[in-house]
């Protein structure tokens, strides 16, 4: 400002000042160098004009124009998960069951056990498609309902291992538990959610014939909960981009797996809604461990 009006031009803009009681406003100023007869500056002019409330609309506008923009995102990013990823295991689930329904007498009880085995994976597919879509809506909506409660953390997990049991036989992939009975303070939907999507995603990366290794280690107040995969792992690069709340991220799994990027996402999103820390180190090539830091009952 005085750089334009030491120079000699008038100068326009706007203040966010302080009145003598410490009340915030803003003003738009219009203010002009006057002059003498030989051209020296004499005085300044100005002009203001209190625009308070136009700026509190337009940072509202502002706000409205983002929350649209992400409405928007999400809107779209369903309409794709829907009409991409979710058709897929339904087209599996229509295709076998047709196959089966129209020349079942004619098939071996083998043939028979391998088509029923596809249409196992279309419905387990599309069951946790369905339930992470769920889950990512509630969590983008703010309608989540947070309810905290003893939990035995030995049991849940084992519980959800128990939903994977088929996706890791496929795989023949074993699970290193070492876990003792250790009471949390969580949610417990919320929590099955996240380890439900951390277990799956260490299946998915993890090698054939590979073990993933499950602990809790206690220290104080909180128990440290890892799940260590020895798979592809991730590149600097991606763990950056998750670190920094860029997890849509999705890729094929050594199995040839689909993924559609919502997993991890939700695991992030719930751990923040439950205060639970959570730490992902990674390296390409060697596997990925994840880590979720919750607080004991008392």
């Amino acid at each position: 400002m005085w750089n334009t009006l030491l120079s000699g031009e008038s100068w326009k803009g706007e203040f966010r000042n302080k009145t003598k009681t410490g009340k915030i406003f803003w003003e738009r100023a219009y203010i002009s160098p006057v002059k003498d007869k030989e051209g020296n500056i004499t005085n300044f002019l100005g002009i203001k004009e209190i625009v308070t409330k136009e700026k509190e609309l337009l940072h509202k506008l502002q706000q409205s124009e983002e929350e649209l923009q992400q409405i928007v995102e999400q809107k779209t990013k369903l309409i794709s998960i829907i009409g991409h990823d979710l058709r897929n295991p339904f087209n599996i689930i229509l295709g076998y069951s047709e196959l089966l329904k129209n020349n079942i007498q004619n098939y071996t009880a083998e043939k028979t056990a391998r088509l029923l085995h596809f249409l196992h994976e279309g419905a387990l597919q599309a069951n946790n498609l369905l339930e992470n879509l769920l889950a990512w809506g509630a969590s983008q909506n703010n309608s989540i309902l947070v309810l905290k409660s003893k939990i035995n953390l030995k049991e849940l997990l084992l519980r959800v291992l128990q939903l994977h049991e088929y996706q890791a036989k496929v795989k023949e992939i074993q699970f290193s538990f070492d876990i003792n009975d250790i009471e949390i303070l969580s949610d417990t939907e919320m929590l099955e959610t996240i380890l439900r999507n951390i277990i799956s995603n260490a299946i998915k990366y993890s090698y054939k014939n590979s073990t993933i290794k499950i602990g809790a280690q206690v220290s104080g107040e909180e128990v440290l909960l890892y799940i260590q995969d020895y798979g592809t792992g991730m590149p600097e690069e991606v763990i950056k981009q998750i670190n920094s709340d860029e997890v849509n991220i999705s890729k094929k799994g050594t199995n040839n797996e689909k993924g559609t990027g919502l997993g991890l996402q939700i695991v992030q999103d719930f751990a923040k809604i439950l205060e639970a820390k959570l730490d992902i180190n990674s390296e390409e090539g060697k596997g990925t461990k994840v880590s979720l830091t919750l607080p004991i009952a008392r």
